[in-house]
């Protein structure tokens, strides 16, 4: 299964979606699969890409001899507002750890639950900033295990972002430290985050600051800790448009990211490390099957996820649109590679994952295609059964095949749901805060 990691993304929970979010069996429609070609089937072996080391990166990291760190202090508790005892809760994002255990988050509220999401413990860091009730703030977390999380809060309010605080717990929000500060570079329109951590140890803080004019135009600064966050390393860093990033071991990370431009190469890449994000290299892909038509047609290639299976297999994922604003018309691939990026296993995806879809790979055999349609493979993404349609879209959290939680969202009216079937069937929660 994959491991799990946290999007960047905004919503906010109603709780009128329980005909949505039951779903009921598509009618006009009946299972039938979508099979693909593979390609080692239809030319004997995988695709080669072009690829600058003469060997993949190694999955063994490198690590510098040094003492074991101290942890940081615990923050004194300074009445940071908590959802009152009984309230029913609006989660905006969910991470479960265990088919009992796991992580929400509800604006700025950081939550835990122990019962399978049906209560929860409102478990917020004791940030300063949140006691000012008219400057709205946002969380964004790195959830390790049902102890261990990192959090980071944005004040959507105040521009530019001068400086940002790392909260991080090791007793499932019991108590929280704060690491030292960092500051991103630069001012801005819009602010994004992506916040990684491999252990107690290591993560890395990648912020965006984007200021629109003509184009799009971003400013990154990459943060690394190796000490808990005592202390942080600054690194530039110049890629097009970061969609995700992930470290598979604490030198070893990609980025996957999106072009746009007019000019932009026809084939995806991804950027990978070795040293922990010093530096980065450009590793080109393979494009996918049909390579012609995509040159005629869907000229825009991106990668938009990365991301490792327990196994230690990389998977991404890479769209190819005739235009870089519209959706419409794309195609998506899921791109799988057993030895760090040097041969891929390329298998098309049924539909866009910019129309609504998200992938959810369980093994190299094992996959869920979740969206307003709903596909699963049990045969290595060879082929495609849609099983399910229900009129929302979610972010999902999957614990093992059968069992999994979505914030499905339909328009503006949001609501947890739960499948202990695989998605055949989505049951709805009502969340509340527990004592």
């Amino acid at each position: 299964m994959r491991r799990m990691k946290v999007p960047f993304q905004k919503v906010v929970l109603l709780t009128a979606l329980l005909g949505a979010a039951c779903g009921t069996s598509p009618t006009t429609e009946a299972e039938t699969p979508l099979v693909t070609q593979s390609v080692s089937e239809a030319e004997g072996q995988l695709h080669t890409p072009v690829f600058t080391p003469t060997q993949p990166p190694s999955p063994e990291p490198v690590l510098p001899a040094t003492d074991t760190p101290v942890p940081l202090p615990i923050a004194e508790d300074i009445g940071v507002p908590r959802f009152p005892i009984g309230a029913e809760v609006d989660l905006t994002f969910i991470q479960m750890i265990t088919d009992l255990q796991g992580w929400g988050i509800s604006g700025w509220h950081i939550l835990r639950t122990e019962d399978g999401g049906i209560s929860w413990r409102d478990v917020t860091p004791p940030e300063g900033r949140l006691l000012e009730s008219d400057r709205p703030e946002e969380a964004v977390g790195a959830f390790i295990d049902a102890e261990m999380a990192w959090v980071v809060f944005l004040d959507m309010k105040s521009f530019p972002v001068m400086q940002l605080n790392v909260w991080t717990t090791g007793d499932g929000g019991s108590t929280w430290s704060v690491a030292a500060p960092v500051f991103p570079f630069g001012p801005g329109e819009f602010f994004e985050v992506f916040l990684r951590v491999h252990d107690r140890w290591h993560g890395w803080l990648l912020t965006d600051t984007i200021v629109m004019g003509t184009g799009r135009n971003d400013t990154y600064s990459l943060f690394q800790t190796s000490n808990g966050g005592r202390t942080w390393t600054e690194f530039n860093l110049n890629p097009y448009v970061v969609t995700d990033l992930e470290f598979y071991n604490p030198m070893l990370g990609w980025i996957s990211e999106e072009m746009s431009g007019p000019y932009d190469s026809i084939a995806p890449f991804l950027r990978f490390t070795v040293d922990g994000g010093e530096t980065w290299e450009r590793q080109d892909l393979p494009l996918p099957p049909a390579a012609t038509v995509l040159a005629d047609q869907h000229r825009y290639c991106s990668t938009y996820d990365v991301d490792f299976l327990t196994d230690g297999s990389l998977i991404t994922i890479v769209e190819c649109s005739q235009s870089p604003f519209e959706p419409e018309g794309s195609l998506s691939y899921l791109y799988l590679s057993l030895d760090f990026g040097n041969s891929w296993d390329i298998q098309p995806l049924p539909q866009s994952i910019r129309a609504g879809g998200e992938v959810v790979v369980l093994d190299r055999e094992n996959a869920l295609l979740l969206g307003a349609e709903m596909y699963s493979s049990s045969d290595g993404r060879q082929s495609w059964t849609k099983f399910k349609e229900v009129n929302w879209t979610g972010q999902f959290s999957f614990v093992e095949r059968d069992v999994g939680w979505a914030i499905a969202k339909a328009g503006e009216e949001t609501a947890l749901v739960r499948t202990l079937d695989g998605g055949q069937t989505w049951v709805l929660i009502k969340p509340i805060i527990a004592p």
